[in-house]
């Protein structure tokens, strides 16, 4: 059962929250990078920086999804 499905509704909304203001972190850590692009001398580094970025933002949509869906369930 992942771990969500444990957690009181007061407690999955509040991380219902702080996942959506990950997600912006992550947005604007990934829009920092692309637009500091011209500072990495190292394609590859930058590109696996930036792709890690993407990556994490995209794990939290797929959690913060599911949360969602548990807290409609509930409902």
């Amino acid at each position: 059962m992942p771990k969500y499905k444990r957690l009181s509704d007061d407690d999955l909304l509040l991380t219902i929250d702080r996942t959506r203001i990950e997600i912006d972190g992550q947005n604007q850590v990934v829009a920092g990078l692309v637009t500091a692009a011209v500072e990495f001398r190292d394609e590859t580094s930058r590109q696996r920086l930036i792709d890690t970025h993407i990556l994490m933002r995209a794990m939290l949509e797929a959690d913060l999804t599911k949360m969602e869906a548990e807290w409609r369930r509930r409902l």
